[in-house]
């Protein structure tokens, strides 16, 4: 029993994981202007590691409606690549 809520847990988290694109994409969605660095959008999603989201940000940046440039951070203020919906 207690191996099947491991595994449990495991797949939940891989669930969770599959659609991070989506949640970040509705994130950003509903902070219209907001310019986000990773570090930040990260702090949205706590199941996600820095890599994960680096790397779902990087893709969304080919996508039409979002934009990955160098900016200054809506949230932490610094300046580095940051994400937006547009």
């Amino acid at each position: 029993m207690r191996y099947c809520r491991v595994g449990e847990r495991k797949l939940a988290k891989g669930a969770a994981m599959k659609d991070l694109q989506a949640r970040i994409a509705t994130f950003l969605r509903g902070k219209p202007g907001g310019l986000y660095c990773d570090d930040c959008i990260r702090e949205e999603f706590p199941d996600a590691t820095i890599e994960d989201v680096g790397r779902e940000t990087e893709s969304m940046h080919g996508q039409i409606g979002f934009l990955k440039i160098p900016d200054i951070c809506t949230r932490c203020g610094q300046q580095k690549p940051v994400t937006r919906a547009m």
